[in-house]
């Protein structure tokens, strides 16, 4: 059984700009990043890769849960990825894209397993039906 999602590259773009690069999590320079690049709507996963800065050394990545999108912060939606934990990146035992996929499953509504388990899926708990309800327009 299907997850019901598929994702597909629309585009992908290269921009360098020192500040955004060396921004830490949800940092002035993240936010001004996310609000100019960002593209599409509730269903467009944007991805970005940065360092974090000093303030967030050891973060490897970090996303957003549905359950946080509104239209007055749509621009922060999405998944930031530490650039060296991409696949053949220099991250050791991080770099096979295993961080995407960690931080897609956030994206998508799921919890770490520590964050309280699983509860009902209409609740914001552990499950990827709330993405579903979010993309359907019914939360």
């Amino acid at each position: 059984m299907g997850s019901g999602f598929t994702f597909t590259l629309s585009l992908k773009r290269k921009w360098v700009q020192a500040a955004w690069f060396n921004g830490n999590k949800n940092s002035v320079e993240e936010k001004a990043m996310k609000k100019y690049l960002r593209l599409g709507d509730v269903k467009t996963l944007n991805i970005y890769t940065t360092n974090f800065g000093e303030l967030n050394p050891k973060l490897l990545g970090h996303g957003t849960f549905p359950w946080n999108y509104n239209a007055q912060t749509a621009y922060l939606d999405g998944i930031v990825v530490k650039y060296v934990a991409v696949s053949g990146g220099s991250a050791t035992n991080y770099n096979q894209g295993a961080v995407f996929v960690h931080e897609v499953g956030h994206w998508l509504g799921l919890y770490h397993t520590f964050q309280g388990g699983c509860v009902d899926g209409g609740s914001g708990g552990d499950y990827v039906s709330t993405r579903v309800l979010i993309y359907l327009g019914k939360i």
